[in-house]
């Protein structure tokens, strides 16, 4: 990953998840990743939002066991 500062000398813009997947035929996810007791920042927190207003799946985790669950969940969400 890349950390913030390397971020905002690429230009990418505050609040930007820190990973996203791109699935053919699907709106992209996004993935946060914090620390057991990290928080999202407001510009964080907007950037979610503005990118759930576009369609896009948006989580927050704190593991690579929770990332998983969150897929298997958006997996199941779209064969329904």
């Amino acid at each position: 990953m890349v950390d913030g500062a390397r971020r905002r000398a690429l230009g990418v813009a505050a609040g930007w998840p820190d990973l996203v997947v791109v699935v053919p035929g699907r709106p992209p996810w996004f993935f946060e990743v914090k620390t057991r007791r990290g928080r999202l920042s407001p510009a964080q927190a907007e950037m979610h939002e503005r990118l759930r207003a576009l369609g896009c799946r948006v989580a927050t985790v704190r593991s690579a066991d929770e990332a998983i669950e969150v897929v298997r969940e958006w997996r199941r969400l779209d064969r329904v």
